[in-house]
């Protein structure tokens, strides 16, 4: 190849094409091409010399050029028929590949799915190496798919989507899965399988030949030949364990006798395990020190259009990513919904070709589970013809019933539009197309902003800790995020009845209690429709009648999503002896106590004392359904048992008798979350020294010292953690809960009590906990509200799937 030549690329603007321009360019020869429009790759492409045509004319072709063409670009199009007509060369894109590959060290990547992100990662650590590679990606890492470069390697993602990959004779090769695609170039799976097979036999070293064991096809085809890797026990590299936290991966893995531990990937998903293995054995095999390789998987950038983040605005984020097969969206959605968590993921859809939907529409209609909400845009036919049994309704009805996802058609045009007013802060909005979907899309972001959540903000109510409940709501009201709610504020007074709008806003800036003159019933029309209005709520309430589940069984009724736990579980926690028996139930120990009602009390008064005193005191009378220093006193002798017993009926109609843990610790754990994601942060602590914590110790400042960062062994620290969680759940709780042990001088747990929607007042340890934990109250409050979309969702979900008659 030399640098006086001249090459003419047909299509020059694709992202194979345009690789090799590149390299081309950085060689000093001479460039050309033709593409129906300009896009990124053709203006990087001009603005370093390259002479770029709009459009295809014969007058384009000049004598004495190599034409260099692809797949899609047939024998009577008009440039290559100039091309026959001046005699010039004539290359496919592979047969150009496999020349400047010539006289380096080439390693080619090929798969059904994952081969452009692993082709960059191979690339990105040798880079990190210092290896200098040459490269030539389906994809774009860091801005590049091409580069010539003056190292000894050559790094090439293979085509099988036309068999070129069968053109190479690589001297190593990593092949990450064969599925039946492409079959409208193959015809048949067997002839996509042939493909592969040659390519393989056409790998030059061996031991440099890595292949997924996992992919029965492949271990048929190496079969006694290369290097497997996978999560199967017979692969020669074998991934023990993996792990996804947010947007990164660790994984550990076994190679030739070695264990490595715990390596970091900057990627998500199951998937991207294998594809990360598969780069790690090869560059061990190179030679490329653990370190090295471990740092360039740390550090990846990822590739371009591979779940590629588009920014953030108003709390929505986006990401784009070119699957278009029913596997690659499948994983793909799985390693979101694994970063994202309870956020609510909406999908775009641009199917990408009719062969392919009619090839595999079942899985098709299987792989968007997922998913909370997808749109279906108009199809990306890269010159076919609608199959026969194409429509929209047919593909949008079977999604729907198998992947029980809301399901809608929106064309392109109209998509700005449609998603103005359904995206939402919190939302997370991923395109997945391998066609114009990105380039027509994303311009949109430019004016996009999403309408705020409207939350109503709800306190007083008819507990004795009413004012605290104004305390909290009052911390809540400053600390929600301007640029992601609207607050609508509602007051309830002492006597159940409600006032919204300016009278309650003031009230809760400036009054320690909702004024009675003001209010009006719940069922006043005036009331019902500013609880129409609101979207979300936050009840903040300390005490029956707010936090036992009653307000939350009314937003239940109007499928309303609130923050904090679901009605259920506020009931179970607030009566002190359900609680207990729960948590008893799931293996945590709790102090003995009895308990009885007040009927029962009237009746057996002299037994129930009997029974009450065989416990060991001094004991804790307590009102079963009020919070935690209501009503409560503390017994040293059966002589002031029944006094107390008779108080404690003065508050409520049943009473709990518990033993005294003395000279124990009170610690405070922190939860949040919804089944499948909770959260326990390590806790805190009430420096009581093993006193009895009174209401008014509890809410009056510098009476009651608390320490969000006890002194607390781990080994303490994470089996109280543990037991949190199991109280949590055995509760029922959803939301957020803080669960309260005593520890006592052996170092045993014992279950004290769960709070449904603990104090949120700037004395409080919740949200001081969360605080040092690395969330800070704003934070934790898009985090509710996050909890509290999302379990919406789920119950609207399992609603869905009972209509289908699938429970």
């Amino acid at each position: 190849m030399k640098k006086e030549s001249s090459y003419h690329f047909i299509g020059i603007g694709g992202i194979g094409m345009s690789a090799l321009a590149q390299i081309l360019l950085e060689k000093q020869i001479e460039v050309s091409g033709s593409d129906l429009s300009s896009n990124a790759n053709t203006q990087s492409l001009q603005a370093q010399g390259a002479r770029i045509h709009k459009g295809h004319e014969t007058e384009q072709v000049l004598p004495g050029q190599t034409v260099v063409y692809s797949s899609s670009i047939k024998e009577d199009h008009c440039e290559r028929r100039q091309a026959d007509t001046l005699s010039c060369p004539l290359l496919h894109r592979s047969e150009l590949l496999a020349e400047l590959m010539g006289g380096k060290t080439s390693f080619v990547v090929t798969g059904t799915h994952g081969k452009t992100t692993t082709t960059a990662l191979l690339t990105h650590i040798l880079v990190t190496a210092g290896k200098s590679p040459s490269f030539a990606i389906g994809g774009k890492i860091e801005g590049r798919n091409g580069k010539w470069d003056r190292g000894e390697y050559f790094v090439v993602e293979g085509d099988e989507s036309d068999g070129s990959h069968a053109r190479y004779f690589p001297d190593g090769a990593i092949v990450t899965n064969v599925e039946a695609e492409h079959l409208d170039f193959h015809k048949s799976e067997e002839a996509l399988i042939a493909s592969f097979s040659q390519f393989v036999d056409q790998v030059q070293d061996p031991a440099l030949l890595f292949f997924c064991g996992d992919d029965p096809i492949l271990s048929a085809l190496c079969q006694g030949r290369g290097v497997s890797y996978g999560f199967d026990s017979s692969c020669h590299l074998k991934i023990t364990s993996f792990m996804q936290k947010g947007w990164e991966l660790a994984f550990s893995c076994t190679f030739e006798g070695k264990t490595y531990s715990n390596i970091a990937l900057k990627a998500i998903g199951r998937h991207n395990v294998l594809n990360g293995v598969a780069v790690f054995g090869f560059c061990l095999r190179l030679g490329i020190s653990e370190e090295i390789i471990r740092e360039g998987m740390r550090t990846f950038p990822g590739t371009f259009r591979r779940c590629q983040n588009k920014g953030e605005i108003g709390g929505v984020l986006f990401l784009d990513d070119y699957a278009h097969h029913p596997t690659e969206i499948l994983t793909t959605l799985k390693g979101i919904r694994e970063a994202i968590g309870e956020r609510r993921l909406v999908a775009i859809f641009q199917p990408h070709k009719y062969s392919r939907l009619h090839d595999h529409f079942s899985e098709f209609s299987h792989a968007f589970s997922e998913v909370d909400q997808l749109i279906v845009t108009d199809v990306y036919a890269a010159g076919e013809n609608p199959t026969p049994d194409f429509s929209y309704q047919t593909l949008l009805e079977a999604i729907e019933r198998d992947s029980f996802v809301k399901t809608s058609y929106t064309s392109l045009t109209s998509l700005p539009e449609v998603l103005s007013s359904l995206l939402r802060p919190h939302d997370v909005c991923v395109t997945l197309s391998a066609g114009d979907l990105s380039t027509r899309f994303y311009p949109f972001l430019a004016t996009f902003s999403p309408k705020k959540w409207r939350v109503g903000l709800l306190f007083g109510g008819k507990s004795c800790e009413h004012e605290i409940s104004l305390r909290s709501a009052r911390s809540v009201a400053a600390s929600l995020d301007p640029a992601f709610y609207e607050i609508e504020y509602f007051g309830i007074d002492r006597f159940g009845k409600w006032t919204f709008g300016e009278e309650a806003r003031e009230t809760l800036a400036h009054k320690t209690a909702v004024d009675p003159s003001t209010t009006r019933p719940l069922l006043d029309p005036s009331v019902t429709q500013e609880i129409e209005k609101c979207e979300l709520f936050a009840p903040i309430f300390h005490g029956p009648y707010g936090e036992d589940g009653t307000i939350q069984g009314l937003f239940e009724m109007l499928e309303k999503p609130y923050i904090g736990p679901d009605f259920r579980a506020c009931a179970n926690s607030m009566d002190k002896v359900v609680a207990k028996k729960l948590v008893e139930h799931a293996g945590i120990k709790t102090p003995p106590f009895t308990h009885f009602g007040i009927e029962e009390w009237r009746k057996s008064r002299d037994e129930l004392l009997a029974q009450s005193s065989c416990l060991t005191f001094p004991l804790y009378v307590k009102p079963v359904h009020l919070g935690s220093s209501i009503g409560i006193t503390k017994v040293e002798d059966r002589e002031s048992l029944e006094k107390a017993i008779e108080s404690a009926f003065r508050w409520d109609t049943k009473v709990m008798i518990e033993e005294g843990k003395e000279k124990c610790r009170e610690l405070e754990f922190a939860v949040i979350g919804n089944p499948g994601g909770i959260e326990v942060a390590s806790p805190g602590e009430k420096l009581a020294h093993g006193a009895f914590v009174d209401y008014e110790k509890k809410y009056s400042k510098g009476l009651l010292e608390m320490t969000e960062e006890p002194d607390l062994a781990d080994s303490l620290c994470e089996e109280g953690k543990k037991w949190a969680r199991l109280a949590y759940e055995a509760v029922g709780c959803t939301g957020m809960a803080r669960v309260d042990f005593l520890l006592d001088q052996e170092g045993n747990y014992w279950f004290f009590e769960l709070n449904p929607i603990p104090g949120l007042t700037p004395l409080s340890l919740f949200p001081k906990i969360w605080a040092r934990a690395g969330l800070p109250f704003p934070r934790l409050l898009d985090r509710l509200a996050i909890l509290a979309l999302h379990r919406t969702r789920q119950d609207a979900k399992h609603k869905q799937q009972d209509a289908f008659g699938h429970l």
